[in-house]
């Protein structure tokens, strides 16, 4: 599993997964038992197919086609006059991250091809397609008390099976990784495309922001672009990841959640554009520029709904 892992290859992952559970007995009893609780081979068939899809199709036909075969009912919703600004010119998006879906509703709803995401490295080996289009973060997968409060046993479960498999780099190469993603998420902004980047790190605590997004728009700063950049707040409703464990589950349970809990359609929305050189902020400082984007993200948008 580490040496598909590696290299990338989920079907040989998913393959060697499911010759665990036959073939050896003391993993066999241990899988059976976390199936009970996370369903792994929901989560890595559901990884094969939105890897086989981007590969024929794109990330934003991808993510349409995903959502349906898992039978999550969604609906994007853009402010009026804002089309073509979000679907064509320079953005960043940011926003919560409750779940797992975010950056496929954003790329389903928005359905651009110089779609990129700041996102945890890890992704890009369960999903292989992907991994052109993310710009790597390595973030430390020890923290099981955080991670707990951010979302509960299952996503700790699910870290600590992703930890079996992913090493983190020592500290500082860690930073040097994540500083080269930023800057190359400038880049891609500043040359016209578009990156998604999610502040608070994903989970359903409201916490405090990470300065990277901070970053981004004081480099953006800087220098001129030939057209104007925009930042545009994202919001995603009704969407938890034990949503998403329920729709590839094939259990009793995760039916009878599925019919009880998780009726109202995901719902991703995009706020009103906001132009980089009119936001009336200190460009000096990223740890400012991260907290008065906090002040009115948190002022535009109702407070997330359960799911």
């Amino acid at each position: 599993m580490r040496v598909a892992f590696r290299d990338g290859d989920i079907a040989g992952l998913r393959k060697a997964y499911a010759d665990g559970r036959k073939r050896n007995p003391f993993l066999k009893g241990t899988l059976w038992l976390i199936e009970r609780f996370y369903p792994v081979s929901g989560m890595l068939e559901m990884a094969e197919y939105i890897d086989r899809e981007i590969s024929s199709s794109g990330l934003g036909d991808a993510s349409r086609k995903t959502l349906e075969r898992i039978r999550i009912d969604w609906e994007s919703q853009l402010p009026e006059g804002s089309d073509e600004i979000i679907r064509s010119a320079p953005v960043i998006f940011y926003g919560n991250h409750p779940s797992m879906l975010t950056p496929f509703l954003i790329a389903a709803g928005v359905d651009r091809p110089d779609f990129r995401i700041l996102m945890i490295s890890y992704v890009g080996h369960l999903i292989p397609s992907l991994s052109r289009l993310i710009l790597p973060l390595e973030l430390p997968l020890n923290r099981p008390l955080t991670e707990l409060l951010r979302g509960g046993l299952k996503h700790l479960l699910a870290l600590w099976l992703v930890s079996r498999l992913h090493s983190v780099p020592q500290r500082a190469l860690a930073k040097a990784i994540n500083r080269r993603s930023l800057e190359a998420a400038v880049e891609h902004v500043r040359s016209g495309g578009c990156v998604a980047i999610f502040p608070a790190g994903g989970g359903r605590a409201n916490r405090r922001w990470y300065p990277g997004i901070g970053t981004l728009v004081k480099e953006l700063v800087k220098s001129s672009a030939d057209r104007p950049i925009y930042l545009v707040p994202i919001r995603e409703y009704n969407s938890t990841n034990h949503r998403v464990y329920a729709s590839v589950s094939s259990s009793r349970a995760a039916r009878i959640r599925r019919r009880i809990l998780y009726r109202r359609p995901v719902r991703i929305e995009f706020a009103e554009p906001i132009r980089l050189d009119r936001l009336p902020i200190d460009p000096s400082s990223a740890h400012r520029i991260a907290s008065w984007l906090k002040r009115h993200y948190d002022g535009l948008f109702p407070l997330p709904r359960s799911a």
